[in-house]
């Protein structure tokens, strides 16, 4: 990781060992989001140049190791026990993961469907136009991302998304406690952005609507402002570069602000200066016991209502994607596949290949989607094996029609029709 480098910088390694982490996460994956629109100029293949990224960073590391000065790096019981809460936040964030196969939201099927774009060239291309080849998003951070962890650990681009969008929850909280930290000590930094991060609706609740690129976003920018914060005070060149870079990555990641539930996401920076008033003079008084209460009930109702928003959002179902590999083994990558917007139909493209006929897309896209889906003419149909929205195609309207349509698949709910 790019960002271990800090550790050669007098701007960073002084600072305690929680911030630094974040910081060095924060830098690594700024980079990587940012990488990919530099490259492109060069025709490196995106995994050659992330996997030039490490050996390049491990070179440094090993030439310089006796450099490396450690002994400034605040790392006492508090912030030990604070990486411990942290790695259990990180844990419960990463808890949809065990239990669902994609990520839940119509929104995130662009994103992944961008990333399978990524990983199939290896790098960014515009060789691609919606709808014929799946649409291709206006801000592609988040799906370049998805894409180099595809690369990198050889995992489905739907599972590299759903990874990314988990870490992206739980780098919010990360970036909210070093921006607090500006103005706040380390415990009611660390309560504050916990208790911001599980206590309220946002961000967590844009996990069934989609909006994870929204959230690493918001990530980013938390960490640009800290530091922009912190160059008030202490100029440093690593600094200014380090917050620069942080922007880039946030407008990259996502730029779609025209998305009220989106952008009110910035509301939790002022809301979390409020309540870091208010938990500050509960920690130095006996309701400091009523705010840790408090705290766990967070982390209780997250367990419950996170899980259960990711999960019953979530379209994608082991039968879908048994269908999907029949269908990308047994269909031609030209056939036009007539799908439900509210099942895992959504996804055909994302994990096929495949053109569909009633996509998701960004507003920005409705004429060209519009122009593009009068010209096609479907080949099959595919109705998935779990609806979490409205659905126009019902299993039973097609068997009534047997000389229109033929069941060619099924298997526990998810079916292929041919059209005759």
């Amino acid at each position: 990781m790019p960002g271990i480098l800090l550790i050669f910088s007098k701007a960073f390694n002084k600072k305690p060992l929680t911030e630094f982490l974040v910081y060095v996460t924060g830098l690594s994956l700024s980079f990587f989001v940012v990488m990919p629109w530099f490259i492109r100029y060069f025709n490196s293949p995106l995994m050659i140049s992330s996997y030039s990224v490490f050996i390049v960073s491990a070179v440094i590391m090993v030439i310089n190791i006796r450099k490396i000065d450690m002994k400034h790096l605040t790392m006492d019981k508090a912030e030990i026990v604070l990486i411990c809460i942290f790695l259990l936040v990180l844990l419960l964030r990463c808890l949809p993961m065990f239990f669902q196969l994609a990520p839940a939201g119509a929104d995130m099927s662009i994103y992944s469907n961008v990333a399978r774009l990524i990983y199939e060239n290896d790098g960014i291309s515009y060789s691609n136009k919606m709808p014929i080849a799946g649409p291709v998003a206006h801000s592609i951070g988040f799906a370049a991302l998805s894409a180099e962890i595809s690369l990198l650990g050889d995992i489905p681009v739907y599972r590299s998304a759903l990874l990314l969008s988990c870490i992206g929850y739980a780098m919010v909280c990360f970036g909210l406690y070093v921006l607090l930290l500006r103005f706040f000590n380390r415990p009611t930094s660390a309560a504050t952005s916990i208790a911001a991060t599980f206590l309220s609706c946002s961000p967590w609740w844009l996990i069934r609507l989609g909006g994870d690129p929204a959230v690493l976003s918001l990530f980013f920018f938390l960490i640009a402002i800290s530091l922009i914060i912190e160059l008030k005070s202490s100029f440093s060149w690593s600094k200014l570069v380090f917050a620069f870079l942080s922007l880039a990555a946030a407008l990259t990641a996502y730029s779609a602000v025209y998305y009220s539930s989106r952008a009110y996401l910035l509301l939790l920076i002022p809301l979390a200066f409020i309540s870091a008033e208010a938990i500050s003079s509960m920690i130095n008084t006996k309701k400091k016991y009523l705010l840790s209460a408090s705290i766990l009930i967070g982390f209780v109702l997250y367990c419950v209502f996170y899980l259960f928003s990711s999960i019953s959002m979530c379209s994608v179902t082991q039968a879908d994607i048994d269908a999907l590999r029949w269908m990308d083994n047994t269909i031609s990558k030209s056939a036009v596949i007539a799908n439900n917007y509210g099942d895992a139909g959504l996804w055909i493209p994302a994990i096929t290949g495949r053109a569909i006929t009633n996509p998701y897309s960004e507003p920005v896209h409705g004429e060209e989607l519009a122009a593009g889906l009068a010209k096609l003419r479907p080949d099959y149909i595919f109705i998935g094996g779990k609806a979490v929205y409205q659905t126009e195609y019902k299993k039973d309207d097609l068997a009534a029609k047997p000389w229109r349509y033929k069941r060619v698949y099924s298997n526990d709910g998810a079916q292929v029709w041919k059209i005759l």
